[in-house]
């Protein structure tokens, strides 16, 4: 509910006036027809006399916005004190906007970085929304992620890095997508996020906290000795922020998927593993066409290690795919054809195999299929 207060400045009574509310939409501060939300009109003012009129506007979305009350009266020999205006800040949604992933043990040369990924239904104005880490001593280090007016969409991620070298290791942020945005705070000291755990908490801009997480650099797949560079992604953006089964180590080379879905993101795991082969047959000789297929497995885990091989239908090893790769829930490799002694394989069936397992070795679970190698006729 917006009110306006309306006094009657002049030295005759006032009657036939009435109060226009508006939303400004398009942020010129101006009072335009198109952004008009309700007209109420007014009782008769005597002078020195004042009375509040009142307009109700829908729900707001997260972030600022500003109102305009104008009043309408012909008569009026001043006009020039017609019009008044507020600013509204709105809060937004518990957890619409929540931390997706972290990079708190960069490579050296590389900072900090975090991701948010909006969860919610609607739009979110991240102005002056900040996020900060585990108070000391000293205070708290806390970070504005952006201080003019930015709209963020269901789906999308905001990225903030503390420096412009995370370009280097993901170019595909010099130009993101439409669903991406990307803030550099240029901090050399980067964000201080501590490698032994630290707490961040997200805030809209009236100061609510958003989102929380409490990591540990125990949420790392206990498989991956070094994870110095690799980022902790979320497993499901709608399941419990402080839950670390909700956290494991990005399996991607480059250390993270920032402004990307999570390398580990599923909302539900398969009961077993599955394998599917494209194309099939394949001809691996060299003519262009079909010379490649692509191995697609699912896992019902969230993050393994993989070993991927494939023998010959005598049982025969002929090639390693992958050995102990770490892995998401889902992936995919490509064979050339070849065995490990970069012989071409001959024209027949070999069998693909899949296997999630542990450090000792120990098989967590298979899958298997058979592809076969054939030639153009």
């Amino acid at each position: 509910t917006i009110r306006a207060n309306v006094k009657n400045a002049g030295t005759l009574p006032a009657a036939g006036y009435s109060v226009q509310f508006f939303k400004d939409a398009n942020g010129d501060a101006r009072a335009e027809p198109g952004e008009q939300f309700a007209v109420v009109a007014g009782s008769i003012l005597v002078p020195t006399d004042s009375a509040a009129l009142s307009g109700t506007h829908p729900a707001l979305t997260a972030g600022e916005h500003r109102f305009i009350a104008a009043i309408l009266y012909p008569q009026d020999a001043n006009p020039a004190n017609d019009t008044a205006s507020t600013l509204v800040t709105a809060g937004a949604e518990k957890r619409a906007l929540v931390i997706n992933e972290i990079m708190f043990d960069p490579l050296p040369g590389q900072n900090e970085w975090i991701e948010f990924f909006h969860r919610g239904p609607v739009p979110i104005d991240i102005v002056r929304w900040k996020f900060s880490d585990r108070p000391t001593a000293s205070g708290v280090n806390a970070f504005s992620i952006s201080n003019n007016s930015y709209r963020v969409q269901p789906g999308d991620f905001v990225v903030v890095a503390a420096e412009s070298t995370i370009l280097s290791l993901f170019p595909h942020l010099s130009s993101p997508s439409a669903s991406t945005h990307l803030f550099i705070l240029n901090r050399s000291g980067g964000f201080g996020f501590n490698n032994d755990g630290d707490d961040i908490v997200l805030r809209d801009a009236t100061g609510g906290a958003i989102d929380s997480v409490s990591y540990s650099p125990s949420w790392h797949h206990p498989d991956v000795t070094d994870t110095k560079g690799r980022s902790l992604e979320r497993i499901n953006p709608h399941l419990d922020s402080k839950d670390p089964r909700n956290w494991s180590t990005t399996p991607v080379i480059a250390g993270g998927t920032p402004g990307r879905q999570n390398s580990i993101h599923t909302t539900g795991l398969p009961s077993a593993a599955s394998i599917s082969i494209n194309p099939n047959p394949f001809s691996p000789d060299g003519d262009g066409f079909e010379d490649f297929c692509a191995i697609k497995y699912n896992l019902p885990l969230t993050t393994s290690l993989v070993r991927i091989t494939i023998f010959d239908v005598k049982g025969r090893l002929i090639r390693t795919l992958a050995h102990a790769e770490l892995s998401g829930p889902q992936g995919e490799i490509v064979w050339d054809g070849f065995d490990d002694g970069r012989q071409r394989a001959r024209i027949g069936p070999y069998i693909v195999l899949i296997e999630a397992i542990d450090s000792q070795g120990g098989t967590v679970a298979t899958t298997k299929a058979v592809v076969v190698v054939a030639t153009r006729l």
